[in-house]
């Protein structure tokens, strides 16, 4: 299914299961930051999981991801991220520019923090790149754009033995 296909029949079925009691419980968790439908994490899920199937395959749909993230309901933004986990081992040093780009976007911890993760991903899977990925994290911790800094800080959590201490103490 093409990228914009996919996107419109997410949002169809998302408002369709829109919950405006959850909604408005969502949106001030988040400081009314963003509108939502009201879908939780499980609902959100199943109705997720006609349109992720077999994306593992697939060549990375960023026009897919661009426009989740521009759209306004915070599930479309949530629904770009668990795309992105699904397709995370295709995820190369030359895609960390899109994911600073998200992490300037609409930024709030829920979606920053599993940005984090990705770049953490990539660092470690992609060897070629490996010094590049922990130069451009170093620059990343100068950025003006709090997320982004926040992205270079954190982007080891959880790598256990592939984390590399001296790129962390810097």
């Amino acid at each position: 299914m093409p990228p914009f296909e996919k996107y419109q029949a997410v949002k169809k079925a998302y408002a369709a299961g829109a919950n405006k009691e959850n909604a408005q419980a969502m949106g001030k968790y988040m400081r009314n930051l963003f509108p939502f439908y009201g879908l939780k994490t499980a609902t959100r899920r199943e109705l997720s999981k006609p349109f992720l199937k077999g994306v593992t395959k697939e060549e990375i749909a960023w026009e897919l991801v661009d426009l989740c993230f521009k759209d306004d309901y915070r599930e479309m933004q949530y629904f770009a991220l668990d795309y992105l986990k699904k397709v995370q081992k295709q995820l190369t040093f030359k895609d960390l520019p899109k994911i600073k780009q998200l992490a300037e976007t609409k930024s709030w911890w829920d979606s920053v923090d599993r940005l984090v993760k990705l770049a953490g991903q990539i660092f470690i899977k992609d060897e070629e790149n490996k010094e590049k990925t922990a130069a451009l994290m170093l620059a990343w911790t100068q950025d003006p754009d709090f997320w982004v800094r926040r992205t270079a800080i954190e982007f080891q959590l959880g790598l256990k033995e592939a984390t590399d201490p001296e790129l962390l103490g810097k």
